[in-house]
């Protein structure tokens, strides 16, 4: 078992318990340990110990739709300025999910949350679609042409690149982030605020009845949601 402990035995030469019951030292000694094994099965991390999260319906519709802005509260100064151990949670979670480094997932999340904040959606929907779309590979490219973090056709998105980067390429991460959370906002706006109809448009597939990949994305989300809730409990409790 993963979580077993090995407890201390002692030889009859050594051992302090008689027939009238365990002596002292035996008693502390297991109490501790007993206190160990408790301590090791509430601070356990694994994925495995996420709710379970079930597809949204396809017909769901605007049940779906959520406040753009809805993680801003948990990380309510400005990026530059924190260190918010939730984003390492995130990151360590996605680094197994996906199995890739935590460390750049890390970085990929900071960034997420900065044009989250910049364009006013929803960061962990970010989040989602970059692990839908590319499991987190930088520099990945579809036969499509789609590139990057967040799948994107450098040709159709060539006017929400930032005017502050003379040499842009969507291969780079910040400016791929950033131009895909301008373009997911657009497309939930355009789909009248549903985050499931954006989502579609944003997938080029919505007249999809399934809504496959929006369910795809939205189940993701709700789970970084979970991490990131969770942890926060854990340092409440911790602390």
């Amino acid at each position: 078992m993963e979580n077993a402990l090995t407890y201390p035995t002692w030889s009859e030469e050594t051992s302090n318990v008689t027939d009238q019951g365990p002596s002292l030292t035996s008693t502390i000694v297991l109490l501790f340990a007993t206190i160990a094994f408790a301590l090791s099965l509430f601070s356990r991390s694994d994925i495995t110990s996420l709710a379970p999260v079930a597809d949204a319906p396809a017909s769901q519709g605007a049940t779906v739709e959520v406040a753009l802005t809805e993680q801003e509260a948990m990380f309510d100064t400005p990026l530059a300025q924190q260190q918010d151990p939730r984003m390492r949670a995130i990151a360590t979670y996605l680094g197994k999910r996906y199995l890739v480094s935590a460390d750049a997932v890390e970085r990929f999340v900071q960034i997420a949350f900065g044009a989250g904040r910049e364009v006013s959606i929803d960061p962990l929907l970010i989040v989602a679609v970059m692990a839908v779309e590319s499991r987190f590979n930088p520099i990945a490219e579809s036969t499509a042409g789609a590139q990057g973090l967040m799948q994107l056709i450098p040709k159709y998105h060539e006017d929400k690149l930032p005017e502050s980067h003379t040499d842009p390429s969507f291969l780079d991460p910040e400016i791929n982030v950033l131009v895909g959370a301008k373009v997911l906002k657009d497309c939930i706006r355009r789909s009248g605020g549903d985050v499931r109809s954006g989502l579609q448009a944003y997938n080029g597939s919505p007249g999809d009845s399934s809504a496959q990949y929006a369910k795809k994305v939205i189940a993701e989300k709700e789970r970084l949601r979970q991490v990131s809730s969770r942890h926060s409990r854990t340092t409440q409790v911790n602390g």
